[in-house]
């Protein structure tokens, strides 16, 4: 089955939830290990963590070699972490936002890192907190997404979104908050959350009309 690394690792962070109930970071950075195909396409940064891991390197050592000790701020933990937002749905935001911090560690210790994976954890948990309402997340979603984040880029970018205009295409969007080439979560986590407020209205005919 054709399928990413950031597939391959949300398959490990479900299993655990499945077993334990919540993030066990030792278990999570061996299954992540053992289930690594190197075919999935691994940034190095997570490749050079988890190889370590499979060596018996403690990940807690290898997850901040990148970025002068600081550990990696890609998208990586970012886009392996709905599925936990969703099991944690029906649990204060604290525990969808630490068990989200939990899962990110292993391979992105940097706090950006740290943010992305919040913030789409916690957008998970909103998005199905809202279900039954108006089916629109809108820029309420955005905002509360926003709050859950802690200071810095990543925050101040989703923040960015809320001002974007009703009518923006999806390239002006790309323009205003980044497009993912950066492969950061500052770069990533704000349009996606953009494309997932536009993509709620298009579902029920709201969507305002495009600019040609």
């Amino acid at each position: 089955m054709t399928y990413t690394d950031d597939t391959e690792m949300a398959l490990s962070i479900v299993e655990i939830l499945q077993e334990r109930g919540s993030i066990d970071q030792d278990l999570l950075a061996t299954r992540f290990a053992n289930r690594m195909q190197f075919n999935r396409g691994y940034g190095r940064g997570a490749y050079t963590v988890l190889w370590g891991v499979k060596q018996g390197v403690d990940w807690r050592l290898g997850t901040r070699i990148g970025f002068r000790g600081m550990g990696s701020f890609g998208n990586g933990a970012a886009m392996r972490v709905a599925p936990l937002g969703a099991f944690f749905a029906d649990q204060p935001l604290g525990m969808v936002c630490k068990q989200a911090r939990l899962s990110a560690e292993v391979t992105h210790a940097h706090p950006e890192g740290i943010a992305g994976a919040i913030a789409v954890a916690v957008a998970a948990a909103l998005a199905w907190q809202q279900r039954g309402t108006s089916g629109v997340l809108g820029p309420s979603w955005i905002a509360a997404v926003r709050d859950a984040i802690p200071p810095g880029y990543t925050r101040d970018a989703v923040g960015e979104a809320l001002d974007v205009p009703p009518d923006a295409t999806i390239v002006e969007a790309a323009k205003a908050l980044g497009n993912g080439s950066g492969v950061t979560a500052p770069d990533t986590v704000p349009l996606c959350l953009w494309v997932a407020d536009e993509q709620s209205k298009a579902c029920l005919g709201r969507a305002p009309p495009r600019k040609q």
